[in-house]
């Protein structure tokens, strides 16, 4: 079958990097046949790439394909901008103009501020033919708009990981994946020197480092000191601090994946649900305030129970491996 592929690829984001790949992994599983199309943010005269502002080449696209997948990331967001919201639910319409189906591949959602928006989501949903989710925090937002099936797995990027093992700790350290938002800067360089005062070394890396390396150089940190992650299975030449401090969802998948525990720093529910799920710490900021004793208490809880949160942290990255496998039920033809 052929499939085209719909998300945000191509930017430079090592988390939604990584979901293509996935994405594409779990269909050959099934579809040994499969041949692809993916969405992508540059003009490339690449015959699998579709440029995301060319609607001639997205209609030829729809009409290749025998089914759109929408795969990995929370798509349907209004966080960065409505426009990007937007952008999405009209591609979900002129699929199904043009017939075909669409499956909602290990997505999250939300936040969505608004109720024009809200209400947009809810009708445009109903669209969906088949849908997966990749938490049951998303699971209980997307239960409250469809009355499809909706099937709970966990993030795309952990399907057919391999057994995570514990490294072994070499150094008292911590390791940053920091991003911009709308925290205050004064909070970043508080959590960066509460963190200096309670390790001994410090790694910092970038997820996204087009976006992610800015926010080290405000810092007084200088690029080419910055671990810039672009692909999250490719792990040879990256340090493994002891613990890591996050700020990117897939940063948190990528600690899991490497069995270290860490704390996130959370102004979006989806970090929160992933830090429950591995049974890990997070920090909520709400209202931009940030309470630095707060945050020191929970950082030094770490580092105090190490053994037991590398514990909890190594059984939840397998129970979730395992739960990627519930995504294949998507592309089972019922008879």
């Amino acid at each position: 079958m052929n499939y085209f592929l719909i998300g945000y690829y191509g930017f430079g984001n090592s988390g939604d990097t990584a979901s293509l790949f996935k994405v594409k992994k779990l269909i050959l599983s099934i579809d040994t046949n499969a041949d692809f199309k993916e969405l992508h943010s540059s003009n490339i005269n690449q015959q699998h790439l579709v440029y995301r502002w060319s609607f001639i080449s997205i209609f030829k696209a729809i009409f290749w394909s025998d089914k759109i997948v929408f795969g990995g990331g929370s798509l349907l967001q209004n966080t960065t901008s409505s426009l990007s919201l937007y952008y999405y639910l009209s591609l979900i319409l002129l699929c199904r103009m043009f017939g075909k189906p669409v499956i909602f591949l290990s997505q999250g959602i939300g936040p969505i501020l608004g109720l024009f928006d809200q209400f947009l989501v809810t009708v445009f949903l109903k669209l969906v033919n088949k849908l997966s989710v990749r938490d049951q925090f998303s699971y209980s937002l997307f239960k409250l708009n469809v009355k499809q099936q909706i099937v709970l797995g966990s993030d795309i990027t952990l399907f057919n990981e391999k057994k995570v093992f514990k490294p072994e700790v070499k150094d008292f350290s911590v390791g940053f994946a920091l991003k911009p938002s709308h925290i205050n800067d004064l909070f970043l360089r508080q959590i960066f020197i509460a963190s200096q005062h309670v390790s001994t070394k410090q790694y910092c890396f970038a997820f996204f480092p087009k976006q992610d390396v800015g926010i080290y150089n405000m810092l007084g940190i200088a690029g080419s000191s910055v671990y810039q992650v672009t692909n999250l299975f490719n792990q040879a030449n990256f340090p493994k601090p002891q613990i890591m401090v996050v700020m990117r969802y897939h940063a948190a998948i990528w600690a899991a994946l490497n069995g270290i525990p860490f704390l996130a720093i959370s102004t979006d529910p989806k970090l929160d649900s992933i830090s429950k799920s591995l049974g890990q710490e997070s920090y909520t900021i709400d209202n931009n305030e940030f309470n630095l004793n707060l945050f020191n208490t929970k950082l030094n809880h770490i580092f105090e129970l190490f053994d037991d949160y590398q514990d909890k942290l190594v059984y939840n990255v397998e129970e979730l491996i395992k739960l990627t496998e519930n995504h294949k039920e998507l592309f089972y033809e019922t008879k």
